[in-house]
């Protein structure tokens, strides 16, 4: 008899160490004790990825689901939050290529084409509606005549804060090493609004332009795009 409690008592007492091991806890049906148990137990780090599983599958009204322990919940959660952590460095790769790709095809393109501000008018009308006048240049670099451009002109001061974006269409063509200047003369602005004020306020002399160009269509029917561009 004696021997027989010997080999009894040792294997409950793994028994009962098993069952009260804090990670074994089914998340769903915590106590208070348990909870304070494991707030005492777990590392920072454990407790937020406890709290963020227990967000993110309890969310909307949802019960969370049975029979799931911290163990387990910790383990899907740290899991969950790597596969993310993967998915941003991937996205942020994606998007430093695109960006590269942008940059050198707009390098490409700014050897064929240039577009800028020549020159910019304050006017106040009979009707005292205030408008900003400007002239915009197309100046074709390249050896062929061109006959669309599309793209967006960013306008903006010394100190390189932008102002204001043009959408410019120009479709009247441009010969090959030709220029043609085009004037905006109705740009409407209202002197104490934001971007508006600065365009009114900043003389001519302290803007600069650049050119984001969308596409370029040639007369032979070529083209160049930009990475982004349908």
């Amino acid at each position: 008899m004696y021997l027989h409690y010997q080999v009894i008592l040792p294997i409950l007492f793994v028994f009962l160490i098993g069952c009260s091991n804090p990670l074994e806890y089914e998340v769903a049906n915590l106590t208070s004790p348990q909870r304070i148990t494991l707030r005492q137990m777990l590392t920072a780090d454990q407790l937020k990825l406890l709290d963020d599983w227990i967000i993110r599958n309890g969310t909307d009204g949802k019960a969370l689901p049975p029979s799931i322990t911290v163990r387990q919940a910790l383990t899907d959660q740290d899991e969950w939050r790597a596969d993310r952590q993967s998915g941003k460095i991937n996205a942020d790769e994606r998007q430093k290529k695109l960006l590269a790709e942008k940059a050198a095809k707009q390098k490409e393109i700014a050897k064929v084409i240039s577009v800028s501000i020549m020159s910019k008018k304050n006017i106040v009308r009979v009707d005292e509606e205030s408008v900003v006048s400007i002239d915009i240049a197309y100046a074709n670099l390249s050896e062929k005549n061109i006959q669309e451009v599309t793209g967006v002109l960013k306008i903006a001061d010394v100190y390189g804060n932008n102002i204001i974006n043009f959408n410019c269409e120009f479709s009247s063509g441009i010969i090959a090493k030709g220029t043609v200047i085009e004037t905006y003369p109705d740009i409407s602005v209202k002197k104490l609004v934001g971007n508006q004020a600065e365009l009114w306020n900043t003389d001519f002399e302290r803007l600069i332009s650049t050119f984001d160009a969308r596409f370029i269509v040639f007369n032979d029917g070529t083209s160049l795009r930009a990475p982004d561009s349908d």
